[in-house]
């Protein structure tokens, strides 16, 4: 495993300051826009997305952030105060194991959901159940994360398209890749020499 994501570093290094390959170095703006929406170019990012949101979609999803990190530390605390029963604090791994099931894309609280739907149906459905209660708990980190992860996801492409400088900025701290899309074949062949390296 560390030999595939170490040689993929590798290749990502050599690409990024290699200006024959990634186009960032070498066209403007228009050409990296004309280029996306005629499907001649795509791009991926170095590091978190996050880093190249402007001001106001920055301050959005650190408050998204927040949601799933630190809401839990308060509002499970709450929860138990409020129901007299200090074993649903464990309602705050719960939070932060759905916020890695985003992360990692394992989608335990869909999984789970059935339980859950069958269980309302047949009226048992109550929230302050240990069941029930982690069941929210997990939900809440897991959908929060994904949310977040997307509104970076989104907002740094409508980032790079609509503002040129950010685009720049991008590129000249290397946390833009911009390459060529390229016919099946070509792709095919490139993967295979890649494995072929490592």
């Amino acid at each position: 495993m560390k030999e595939v994501s170490s040689s993929y570093k590798e290749v990502q290094q050599s690409i990024l300051n290699d200006p024959n390959q990634n186009l960032g170095l070498s066209i403007d703006h228009k050409e990296f826009v004309d280029g996306l929406k005629s499907n001649k170019l795509f791009y991926t990012f170095v590091g978190e997305p996050a880093s190249i949101l402007i001001k106001r979609q920055r301050a959005t999803f650190n408050v998204l952030v927040v949601m799933y990190i630190v809401a839990p530390l308060v509002l499970v605390p709450f929860f138990c105060y409020h129901f007299n029963n200090w074993w649903l604090l464990f309602g705050i791994p719960f939070s932060y194991v759905g916020s890695v099931s985003g992360a990692w894309k394992i989608h335990i609280p869909a999984y789970l959901m059935l339980y859950f739907i069958g269980e309302a149906i047949a009226g048992h459905w109550h929230f302050k159940d240990y069941d029930d209660f982690f069941y929210i708990c997990l939900l809440w980190g897991y959908l929060w994360f994904r949310y977040a992860n997307e509104y970076q996801r989104i907002q740094a492409h409508a980032s790079l398209l609509n503002h040129d400088q950010v685009y720049y900025d991008a590129v000249k701290s290397k946390k833009l890749i911009v390459l060529k899309v390229e016919s099946e074949d070509d792709m095919l062949n490139n993967l295979k020499a890649l494995k072929n390296k490592s």
